[in-house]
């Protein structure tokens, strides 16, 4: 290790390990004392100015390793001094020069050698990128998306040393082979990381920029406002929006349905081929479920606390949730578990042109990395897709009403006339009722409508209508607790929907109204 690694090490190791939880997209914030130690670094550009790279560090109490790009600045100010941001990621990635460095680097070297004696290798995939640049970029607390050339740079904050391989990759590459279900992000490239004690793990993936008119969350928003709440003069409208709602659930359906399909068919690689619901499979399959739902319904005493009035809410989870895994165990065919989206929801669908296409197959950040390895039933995908339609839906109820323009103005007036005459030639009753049920049992007779299409997809789910149910309600439950905990953890407002649709689900009258 030269001596400019070295200095890169000692800079890690002085952050204190406050400043590290300081940060608001640090992926290891369970750690009370942070410490972190380089683990492996790649230099892409180095000059007298600086460096560009990506360090990978490693904290004391976690198997995942931290995914850093950064930029290493050295400037005159009272002395030479070298200095290296403590979360440089959000800085690095919204870098250009960042990136082009990257690119050139990668493109002149392939693979990159990296600090201690390891290797990061781009591999090619399908698609070809093309040379426009638009320069948009966005960050979660796992993953890092920036649009660069055309190309959609996902960049990963944590790598795992125990299962390297990333779900997304194994599933866009396998994506790119079949023809049954083509709604998806084209995959250009993949950038593999490999070194000591990690035979190859992904660290970033290219994939097919989608120019699009932003996600079906925001569309769907103002299109159930406008269809429940008709504006005067603008019932027609009003309706138009409905059926373009009816429309987009129709195909919702269908396009969920196809991608399990699809993945009914990944027979080639062993963390996607489906596994039957019999013998040891089901056995453990049915343990880890009751494990995982035991372990969040005792994450639920902050929420306890902090609404005092749902107290009898509450005391009747563990109730529900052993009724519900009794009904699971009696099901004799629960379906193939298959390899799901795992983290399906309205924004993770992109509106383009008359198609939508289906984002982020990096299961659910929210459960812990073993949970997110097992091959789960593909109503889980289901139950998360109708939660985020009941979220999109009491998101747009009102409270009061506010006046119009007819409660202010004088009828007898020649404009109150007016007003009057157009309303009576161009408005039409509202004739339909806007139902939130009606859009559930659409989007579940196409989803159905398409898994029945094959024959040889007929074991995704149960047939008989009962077990289907049973199923269902477990899936959607154990869904609505996870968003619960998590709308709570993150001080979201919509914690109070998800406490609603809790108590509308359990439908117990002696449960407290707040």
């Amino acid at each position: 290790m030269n001596a400019f690694i070295e200095i890169i090490a000692q800079l890690v190791e002085a952050i204190p390990p406050g400043v590290w939880l300081q940060q608001h997209f640090f992926p290891f914030s369970t750690l009370s004392e942070p410490i972190g130690r380089l683990f492996d670094a790649c230099i892409f550009r180095q000059s007298a100015d600086g460096a560009l790279g990506i360090l990978w560090v490693e904290f004391e109490g976690v198997t995942d390793i931290l995914v850093v790009p950064f930029r290493l600045a050295r400037y005159n100010e009272d002395s030479d001094l070298i200095t290296l941001t403590p979360w440089s990621l959000r800085d690095a990635s919204s870098d250009s020069e960042f990136f082009e460095a990257w690119r050139v680097a990668t493109h002149m070297r392939n693979p990159l050698p990296t600090a201690k004696n390891g290797v990061l290798k781009h591999r090619y995939c399908n698609g070809e990128p093309t040379l426009l640049a638009l320069g948009i970029w966005s960050d979660s607390k796992y993953s890092l998306v920036r649009v660069e050339s055309q190309d959609a740079f996902k960049i990963r904050r944590t790598l795992s040393r125990t299962h390297a391989e990333s779900l997304e990759v194994e599933i866009l590459e396998y994506l790119t082979q079949q023809t049954l279900f083509l709604n998806f992000p084209r995959l250009i490239s993949v950038y593999d990381y490999s070194g000591q004690q990690v035979p190859r793990a992904s660290v970033a993936i290219s994939m097919k920029y989608l120019q699009n008119h932003g996600s079906l969350w925001q569309d769907l928003i103002a299109r159930i406002q406008h269809a429940r709440f008709p504006e005067k003069m603008r019932e027609r409208s009003s309706r138009e929006s409905w059926e373009y709602i009816i429309r987009k659930i129709e195909t919702i359906g269908r396009l969920t349905g196809e991608f399990h399909r699809a993945m009914t068919y990944a027979r080639d690689n062993a963390e996607l081929t489906p596994e039957s619901n019999t013998g040891e499979v089901r056995r453990k399959w049915i343990f880890e479920l009751e494990h995982k739902l035991q372990t969040t319904l005792k994450q639920f005493e902050p929420v306890r606390q902090r609404f005092p009035g749902y107290f009898k809410l509450f005391d009747s989870l563990a109730l529900t949730a052993e009724k519900l895994i009794q009904s699971v165990r009696s099901i004799h065919n629960l379906g193939l578990l298959i390899r799901t989206h795992g983290h399906l929801h309205l924004g993770q669908i992109l509106i383009d042109g008359d198609s939508l296409f289906l984002l982020d197959y990096d299961n659910d950040s929210f459960d812990e990395p073993h949970f997110r390895r097992l091959k789960q039933p593909c109503l889980n995908d289901l139950a998360s897709l109708i939660l985020s339609l009941k979220y999109a839906w009491f998101m747009t109820e009102r409270t009061s009403y506010a006046p119009t323009l007819e409660d202010f103005i004088d009828k007898e007036s020649e404009f109150g006339k007016h007003v009057t005459t157009t309303k009576s030639h161009f408005s039409e009753p509202c004739s339909y009722a806007p139902q939130l049920a009606y859009l559930e049992a659409t989007l579940v007779k196409y989803y159905k409508n398409a898994i029945f299409e094959d024959p040889a997809s007929t074991e995704l789910v149960p047939l008989a209508e009962k077990d289907f149910e049973a199923l269902f309600t477990f899936c959607f439950f154990t869904r609505l607790l996870k968003e619960t905990l998590r709308d709570f953890t993150a001080g979201n407002p919509r914690c109070k929907i998800s406490l609603r649709i809790l108590r509308e689900f359990l439908a117990d009258p002696d449960v407290d109204s707040p």
